[in-house]
């Protein structure tokens, strides 16, 4: 399901982490590798599969076209910088999968971006 596209950052240096992180106004994550990327979306897909099954029966014209889908992981799957405090982290255990209804994909979508994700306790 992972395309020529790449939807995902995956072992990325120190040095391109932060280039990174000064142009964006969003956290920046990657996987640890690339094969840790593809078993955490097939992780998520299936994880998801009876929500992702009722999202794609909706009325499209009703429902919405992008659905993002958040999972925790019970190993560490990447690392990144935070945004707001520039602070690095290296053991990221949770991650996120935005996908978006296609009818011309087979699975019924298609996905727009994953990522390991920054929990901030608030």
């Amino acid at each position: 399901m992972i395309s020529n596209r790449e939807i995902m950052f995956y072992d990325l240096p120190k040095e391109e982490l932060e280039k990174k992180i000064r142009i964006s106004f969003n956290d920046i994550t990657c996987f640890y590798n690339r094969d840790m990327a593809i078993e955490i979306v097939n992780e998520i897909l299936n994880m998801h599969s009876e929500e992702i099954a009722q999202w794609l029966w909706e009325d499209s014209s009703d429902s919405r076209r992008r659905i993002r889908l958040d999972s925790s992981h019970q190993y560490p799957i990447g690392y990144g910088i935070s945004q707001r405090t520039k602070q690095k982290y290296t053991d990221l255990t949770k991650s996120y999968i935005i996908l978006e209804k296609s009818g011309i994909s087979e699975e019924g979508f298609y996905i727009i971006f994953t990522a390991p994700l920054i929990e901030y306790n608030e």
